[in-house]
């Protein structure tokens, strides 16, 4: 089981584009720390585990036993933007409006952006 949940960190990291040193400055951990728990070397503790579901809005059922969605259905403004590392500040406005939408005009820039890099 330990080597499914460093899977799953592997997974998760991935997933957010995030190197394994970026991933461990988010979690107070080193890069080797992050490293030995996706080789399934070390446990998370019970501190990673918070900060993953809190930081990041994983699901904890889905970290720990595999079962469930990668992410908790809602999360928060704030929970996404810690999420993707967004430091610019225009970058955040331009997410916070985005979120706030109604879904014909997301809809709607989705298309704009699929056009602009051609799919």
């Amino acid at each position: 089981m330990k080597n499914d949940v460093g899977k799953r960190i592997y997974e998760l990291r991935n997933y957010l584009g995030l190197s394994q040193e970026a991933f461990g400055d988010k979690l107070g951990i080193t890069r080797s720390a992050v490293s030995r728990i996706e080789k399934g070397w070390n446990d998370l503790t019970e501190k990673n585990i918070i900060l993953l579901t809190r930081q990041f809005g994983v699901n904890k059922e889905w970290l720990l036993e595999g079962k469930g969605e990668m992410f908790r259905d809602e999360l928060n403004e704030e929970e996404l933007i810690s999420m993707l590392d967004i430091a610019d500040p225009l970058d955040l406005k331009i997410i916070r409006a985005y979120l706030r939408l109604d879904e014909k005009y997301k809809a709607a820039i989705r298309q704009l952006v699929k056009n602009l890099i051609g799919e």
